[in-house]
C-alpha cells in the first residue's frame, strides 16, 4: 500500500471532518444520509429510500421479484462505490480522471485540474438499440 503523504493525509482529515459535520447536520434536521458500512453502502434515517435499505437475502426466498428489486439496487450501488474508490484514490495521494464540461480532466488532490483532452458529444441510447463503434 502506498503510503500517504501529509498533503493527502490533510486532505483526508478535511474530507472526514466535512463528513462527520454533515451527518450531525442531517442527523438534526431528520434527513437520512448514506454511510458506507461493511463494504456496502447503507441509508441511515427514517426517510430513506428503499433503494438504500438493508435486504436480509438469506431470510426472504428469492423470488423473481426478490430478484428484481435487488438487481434495481445495482446502479446505485455501483454509484457509491465508484465515488468511494475516487477519494480513496485522492486522500493517498493519486489524480483522478473526470468527464467535465465536455472535457476529459485530470484532478489531483490538492483540487488543481489539468483539461487533457475534448471529448465527442454524448450518444443518447435507447434501452434495445445497439450501436457499432469503430
Amino acid at each position: 500500500m502506498k503510503e500517504i503523504t501529509q498533503k493527502a493525509q490533510e486532505i483526508l482529515d478535511t474530507l472526514q471532518k466535512v463528513a462527520t459535520d454533515t451527518l450531525e447536520r442531517k442527523r438534526r434536521l431528520g434527513e437520512y444520509a448514506v454511510v458506507w458500512e461493511d463494504n456496502k453502502p447503507v441509508a441511515i434515517g427514517d426517510d430513506a429510500p428503499d433503494h438504500f435499505k438493508p435486504v436480509e437475502v438469506a431470510e426472504t426466498p428469492l423470488t423473481e421479484e426478490r430478484m428484481r428489486i435487488l438487481e434495481e439496487r445495482i446502479p446505485y450501488l455501483a454509484e457509491a462505490a465508484v465515488k468511494q474508490a475516487y477519494l480513496q484514490a485522492l486522500a493517498a495521494g493519486y489524480s483522478g480522471l473526470i468527464a467535465e464540461e465536455g472535457a476529459l480532466v485530470e484532478i489531483f488532490p490538492d483540487g488543481t485540474k489539468k483539461v487533457l483532452k475534448q471529448l465527442e458529444p454524448p450518444i443518447t441510447v435507447i434501452p434495445g438499440q445497439r450501436i457499432k463503434l469503430l
